[in-house]
């Protein structure tokens, strides 16, 4: 579940380092913080982008964990209404469902508290051969703990085994705690996706092409906020434009810029039409508040198929990136 609340005035502040960019937001210590907002509704970074997979016209089956309480009882309904499969949702009973708080700062920008919950239990003995079989691709967002990580690996020896894609779009928290046994994987992902700061703290790197080359996969994308998104597909980079739009709420952005990606080069292959609908849908997205987005599938597609026209991903050359 997602909490999103806005406070009713907040400051906030950037440090940034050669390994990482922390953004602080600022709220008055021992003291009531006055809310001018407040919205919760099921979210988490897999069950975003596969809500933008499903609304695109993509069959989506979701493995994750929820507790055996009313959240999980929400987020199960959730994923019904939305068309999104489950039946391989594991649920824990002891175990409270996974939540994640966004306290917006007055740009949209959030800082986010974060319990893991049932997810962390996810272990592997939760992914069933069917899973991988039944597949084309297999997606791979956040999995941070220790038995999550078992699961990871059991899921890439399985799509080796049958021949099918790896899509790898991690999380900080999991760079931070297998940075290195990650590097050993590099060979088996098909495509990886990262944000700028998480691609930095990955690859040491500073320059969006020196990342790209470092990065794993075949094909390799990094958003970086009003930058636009890069990306590099044998041998050529590219560069899309950032959508220009009034913020409502950057919850999900990613989540949904990802999706979209993914969606649109499973169907085409092309890298370069990817990132544009990757930008439309990122661009639909923070201009809605919470973590998805809440219309139906014909107004997402011809909303994607018209806004995607604003966006032409070109190709650059890597030293000017």
């Amino acid at each position: 579940m997602d909490f999103i609340a806005r406070p009713k005035t907040s400051d906030s502040i950037d440090i940034n380092s050669f390994d990482k960019v922390q953004h602080f937001l600022c709220l008055s210590f021992a003291s009531k913080t006055q809310l001018a907002q407040i919205e919760y509704e099921p979210g988490g970074s897999a069950a975003n982008s596969a809500n933008i997979m499903t609304l695109l016209g993509s069959k989506v089956e979701l493995l994750s964990a929820v507790g055996k309480d009313s959240f999980g009882n929400m987020i199960v309904a959730d994923l019904e209404s939305r068309g999104i499969g489950s039946r391989y949702l594991a649920r824990f009973a002891g175990e409270k469902s996974a939540i994640g708080i966004s306290i917006l700062s007055s740009s949209g920008e959030k800082s986010l508290l974060v319990y893991t919950g049932a997810n962390a239990l996810l272990g592997p003995s939760d992914l069933p051969i069917s899973a991988i079989r039944d597949c084309q691709a297999v997606f791979v967002t956040s999995l941070s703990s220790e038995v999550n990580f078992g699961l990871f690996l059991r899921a890439i020896r399985l799509a080796r085994k049958m021949k099918k894609k790896i899509i790898f779009a991690p999380s900080i928290t999991m760079l931070r705690n297998y940075a290195g046994r990650l590097s050993r994987l590099h060979p088996h992902f098909d495509m990886c996706v990262m944000n700028y700061e998480e691609a930095m703290f990955y690859t040491k790197k500073t320059r969006i092409a020196d990342m790209l080359r470092s990065l794993p996969g075949k094909v390799r994308v990094i958003s970086k906020d009003k930058d636009g998104a890069y990306g590099l597909d044998k041998g050529e980079f590219y560069h899309c434009p950032a959508p220009n739009v009034s913020v409502v709420d950057t919850t999900g952005a990613g989540d949904s810029f990802t999706g979209g990606l993914v969606h649109e080069y499973q169907k085409s292959g092309s890298l370069a039409r990817a990132l544009e609908v990757g930008t439309a849908v990122a661009q639909i997205k923070l201009g809605h508040m919470g973590p998805r987005i809440d219309l139906d599938a014909k107004t997402v597609q011809k909303l994607v198929a018209k806004n995607s026209k604003k966006f032409v991903s070109k190709k650059v050359d890597a030293e000017k990136i």
